[in-house]
């Protein structure tokens, strides 16, 4: 009996960690200029009628991505977004609502979400889609111009040219002074008067 409960037990927290797992949100780090895929996956069993990406920081007004009629609706997509963004594959086919994204900006972080509706309802201006999202993806854009130190490169290079240079230079002033000293101590020793001398040779006729 014991056992039997402990077995359920673990099997709960198992299913509950997947669930958990499953909402988490996935995260994706870009550089500007890249070209890039938010990725979406949905179990659709009925034709779908629209996609929709969208933004929770946007105007709410506004979305990042909708797909609908077999057509991009960009009456109120957000126009950054304009010509940018496409379904990965518009056949969506084995459930695919994977976003491309070209041309990545420092503008484009943050939360997107995407949904799926499978079933005609009323038109909607906005958020045509009323579910919880399918799938969540944090984008991150890494400036280029920085290190992941937050170093500017520029910045970062210019310093370490400084620093190589003035390593150059003071290798270069101690290698002039050896040799200068090296010089001096040649032309002193050979030039230089040998200080010792003989004492003087007494007269043997002196005094005689």
């Amino acid at each position: 009996m014991f056992f039997s409960r402990k077995k359920k037990l673990c099997l709960c927290l198992f299913i509950f960690a997947g669930v958990v797992a499953c909402a988490g949100q996935l995260n994706i780090t870009a550089h500007p200029g890249e070209n890039i895929t938010l990725p979406c996956q949905a179990s659709i069993s009925t034709p779908v009628i629209a996609v929709e990406w969208t933004r929770p920081d946007l105007t709410p007004s506004q979305y990042v991505f909708l797909f609908r009629g077999q057509h991009i609706v960009q009456t109120f997509q957000h126009p950054s977004f304009v010509d940018r963004v496409d379904l990965l594959d518009r056949q969506m086919k084995d459930g695919n609502l994977s976003l491309s994204l070209r041309n990545v900006t420092s503008s484009d972080r943050g939360t997107y979400e995407c949904r799926v509706k499978e079933k005609e309802e009323r038109r909607i201006m906005r958020g045509v889609i009323k579910s919880d999202p399918i799938n969540v993806v944090r984008l991150t854009v890494t400036d280029s111009d920085l290190t992941h130190d937050g170093i500017n490169k520029d910045e970062g290079g210019f310093r370490g040219r400084l620093a190589a240079g003035l390593t150059s230079a003071v290798v270069l002033l101690l290698l002039l002074a050896v040799v200068s000293f090296v010089i001096y101590r040649k032309r002193t020793g050979t030039t230089e008067p040998n200080s010792y001398r003989p004492p003087a040779e007494q007269d043997d006729d002196k005094g005689m």
